[in-house]
């Protein structure tokens, strides 16, 4: 199982939190292991953009816990000069995620701040991102 997950939001800078810039992302996750009311996964492609910085997924892991309602990712970034940074998000579930997940089906994830960020540079909020089931 593939999951799309993307979404728009507002990057706050961890040194002054007045400091705003526009957000969105778009990662690719693959849906490893399935028990025990959670799943593993692993990101497999994607694209963090914070104001006019691009940032491009290195590979990552998570898990979605079906009981909390609750998804956290770690996931490798690149820029542009090729310097790696971590990127950590941590999502509630809006609602529950459907027992029956088909192709095309989604659910509505928030990640928060300052539990999702990008290490050492910015606090991000995602509200309403949407996890898509793409194969």
């Amino acid at each position: 199982m593939v999951l799309m997950i993307s979404g728009s939001g507002t990057g706050f800078s961890i040194n002054d939190q007045s400091t705003q810039q526009a957000a969105s992302i778009q990662l690719t996750v693959r849906v490893d292991r399935v028990s025990m009311g959670r799943a593993l996964v692993t990101v497999t492609s994607g694209t963090l953009n914070i104001g006019s910085a691009t940032f491009t997924a290195d590979g990552g892991r998570g898990i979605i816990n079906f009981h909390s309602g609750k998804m956290v990712l770690h996931v490798s970034l690149k820029d542009n000069n090729n310097n790696t940074s971590r990127l950590v998000l941590f999502g509630k579930v809006n609602g529950q995620i459907p027992s029956k997940l088909d192709v095309g089906n989604s659910f509505s994830v928030d990640f928060v701040k300052p539990q999702s960020k990008l290490v050492s540079k910015w606090f991000l909020g995602f509200p309403a991102t949407t996890v898509t089931r793409t194969s």
